[in-house]
């Protein structure tokens, strides 16, 4: 049987909603994310950070529930009718998380509209700093990552090898100049990369 449960922050009253057809597996599951920082709702996880496990309460709003189907709507209503009371959820839409169905275009544009303006969990919120430096660690970790997929020519592959042989140019040099990283630079001399190419 599935229920509709509740996680209450006791400090600030703010709730997240959710539902399950193992709600003591969902439970275990909510807590020792959070406990580990590795919740997906990261709203819920910073006020767990801030306040600690003993300002959460588990409560069961509804129980004895079929089916998915009427569990995914159940929670939905419950959802809507909380909505601007104070919720921890990211969207008004249950998540259907036990057969990995996927939305329809129709109930993706619902999500998405509803999600905008004052619907929107970062509306009205400006980044802090520490969060804009972590979206531009993650940029930087692509670039990186970008970089080092690059493919080279032969010619190329050559050229690389010839400039670290017959030059005073580093690693770090060369790898500005043909705009890849340095470790790629270092594989590519030491012939851990093209390794056909004399």
């Amino acid at each position: 049987m599935g229920i509709i449960y509740c996680i209450v922050n006791v400090k600030n009253g703010k709730r997240y909603i959710g539902s399950s057809m193992q709600p003591h597996k969902r439970k275990s599951t909510h807590f020792s994310r959070l406990k580990t920082g590795k919740h997906k709702n990261r709203f819920l996880q910073a006020d767990y950070n801030k306040y600690g496990r003993d300002a959460f309460v588990w409560e069961m709003i509804e129980n004895d529930i079929d089916n998915v189907e009427q569990l995914v709507e159940t929670e939905e209503k419950y959802l809507s009718e909380l909505w601007n009371s104070g919720l921890y959820n990211i969207s008004k839409y249950p998540h259907n998380h036990w057969n990995n169905k996927k939305h329809t275009t129709e109930t993706k544009i619902k999500m998405s509209l509803a999600q905008r303006g004052e619907n929107n969990p970062m509306y009205g919120h400006t980044p802090s700093e520490e969060y804009r430096n972590k979206i531009r660690q993650a940029h930087y970790k692509n670039e990186e990552n970008l970089k080092r997929m690059r493919k080279f020519t032969d010619d190329e592959v050559r050229e690389i090898r010839r400039l670290y042989q017959e030059t005073d140019m580093g690693f770090q040099r060369i790898a500005n100049q043909f705009d890849v990283s340095k470790p790629t630079i270092m594989r590519i001399v030491k012939k851990q990369r093209y390794k056909n190419i004399d």
